[in-house]
């Protein structure tokens, strides 16, 4: 599990300004740029952490699926193939 901990009194080490955010900054129609900079992030942390956690949990479930199947995806097509060679006398693979 991911844990968020926050330390009121830490500043950024290093703060980048970008070319863009100056644009957008001084564009009378980004209003919604102003106010993603301002909003206080810090409330939604324990909620995102949450959800790269079960991101990465969904992910990797689908990865072991997905191997899963690919072993046993050879297995079926050797066994198809040796079904169909053992009706021509020439299959020697085994099932183990």
């Amino acid at each position: 599990m991911v844990a968020v901990v926050y330390s009121p009194g830490q500043l950024p080490l290093i703060e980048f300004i970008e070319s863009d955010e100056l644009f957008l900054q001084d564009e009378p129609q980004a209003l919604w740029f102003d106010v993603l900079r301002k909003l206080d992030y810090r409330q939604f942390q324990p909620v995102a952490a949450r959800y790269y956690e079960q991101l990465w949990q969904f992910n990797h479930q689908q990865k072991s699926k997905k191997n899963k199947s690919k072993r046993t995806g050879i297995s079926h097509l050797f066994t198809g193939v040796c079904a169909v060679a053992e009706a021509s006398g020439w299959c020697v693979w085994q099932r183990g």
